[in-house]
């Protein structure tokens, strides 16, 4: 197609995109339920429902009860709606979101999908509910116990936050989630809770329509603030692990309520990046989900964890020192403009939050498998409160000021995951 046929294309691509960003700004104005970003000649719908659930808003005794909920709603829109291309969810500490993915033009079945996932008052019969406790209550396991990188962050959950709706493993507690009968998930399902709904890609005037009457206007309650710290400082803790083949050493530091969350985003993503220059990750710590950095600012997460995978045969003492050395070196010379700015331009870019470049909105609508991430990304910056213009406004001296905030040694708590064995402490039975 030549530059003078396709134009026209290009300006009607730039004026569906443009109606979007209207509609998400009119969002931001006011607390709809719903907000829509149409794309220009989509490949596909992908539709984001929120619901403000999450493991750090479960009632005591039932941490991970919320990840049973969402389980139980995906699986009751997939049992009594039409096929769809893709769906799916993820679980964070005070928001749960499902998507569903379908063909542009068979949109009426994504929207018969989320209706599903909204309307609690459908059947579950016992054994979905019981098959998705199972589900989570392994998932839970795995993090307590298998993987390190989660392991170390449940512990410094614990440490941080002892005695405060924080304090849990990543997934939730498996000894917790499996006490929860059918009829206390049911009863679960009918208690009242906020939710939002976000539309991308194929969305004419009819399915806004239906999907505008299938939420409420509801308040979105802020996030749940995290319990002071008890002590100055918690002694490191090794932890025994029969299927480590080295030492895997963190640092976690807790994110105070007033911390310039944006800020943190950028400054956390220029921190990442000096430390994987200084120390590049290896295949084994992908494999054991243990991160050099971890922080997300969509997720809320109220802790910010380093790990570092040590020489196999070393103790913990070495991975420590190289964390406390890259610490040292974040607090002596924090991220520089330039670090700052190539921060900034990565968070965007992982984000991917509109406005939109004709390009971008071209490759977008073209990628089906794009849309339903995406659709939850924007859904998650919606809640939090997050554009574009405020990462970008970002600068090294915010930048300076958040780390400086959370990264505090004497405040943080150190854990280690060590090899079990002859040349280990003594295995630790697996929690039954």
């Amino acid at each position: 197609m030549s530059t003078v046929n396709r134009q026209p294309v290009v300006n009607r691509r730039l004026a569906g995109a443009l109606c979007g960003w209207l509609g998400a700004a009119a969002a931001a104005q006011a607390p709809a339920p719903w907000a829509f970003f149409a794309l220009p000649e989509p490949a596909a719908t992908a539709l984001a429902v929120a619901w403000r659930q999450g493991y750090d808003l479960d009632r005591s005794g039932e941490c991970g009860a919320s990840r049973v909920l969402a389980e139980c709603r995906l699986e009751r829109a997939r049992a009594t709606s039409p096929p769809v291309r893709a769906s799916g969810l993820q679980v964070h500490g005070d928001v749960a979101v499902a998507f569903v993915l379908a063909e542009a033009g068979r949109w009426p079945d994504a929207v018969r999908f989320v209706q599903a996932l909204l309307d609690d008052a459908r059947p579950l019969d016992d054994d979905t509910i019981d098959l998705a406790v199972a589900r989570c209550a392994l998932a839970a396991d795995d993090a307590d116990w298998l993987y390190p990188g989660p392991v170390l962050a449940g512990h410094a959950r614990r440490v941080l936050f002892a005695g405060g709706p924080f304090a849990h493993g990543v997934a939730g507690s498996a000894v917790e989630l499996q006490r929860l009968s059918p009829a206390r998930v049911r009863e679960l399902l009918r208690e009242p809770v906020a939710r939002r709904g976000l539309g991308l890609g194929d969305l004419p005037p009819a399915l806004r329509e239906t999907l505008g009457a299938a939420l409420a206007p509801s308040p979105w309650p802020a996030p749940p603030a995290a319990n002071p710290r008890r002590d100055p400082q918690a002694p490191a803790a090794a932890i025994p692990h029969p299927r480590a083949d080295a030492p895997y050493a963190s640092a976690a530091f807790r994110v105070p309520a007033a911390v310039d969350r944006l800020a943190l985003a950028v400054a956390v993503e220029a921190a990442r990046a000096r430390f994987v220059v200084a120390m590049p990750p290896s295949a084994k710590e992908t494999l054991a989900r243990a991160p050099r950095l971890s922080w997300s600012l969509l997720h809320g997460d109220p802790l910010v964890v380093a790990v570092r995978r040590g020489p196999p045969g070393a103790g913990a003492r070495v991975p420590h020192e190289e964390l406390d050395r890259w610490l040292t070196g974040l607090s002596v010379g924090p991220p520089s403009a330039a670090e700052v700015a190539a921060a900034r331009a990565a968070v965007l870019a992982e984000l991917g939050l509109p406005p939109w470049s004709p390009e971008q909105a071209e490759a977008l609508a073209a990628s089906a498998p794009a849309l339903p991430g995406r659709a939850t990304s924007l859904l998650l910056a919606r809640i939090r409160g997050v554009d574009a213009a405020g990462v970008a406004a970002v600068t090294a001296a915010d930048s300076a000021r958040a780390l400086a905030a959370v990264l505090d040694p004497p405040g943080g708590a150190r854990g280690a995951v060590v090899p079990a064995g002859p040349a280990g402490p003594p295995v630790a039975p697996r929690r039954k």
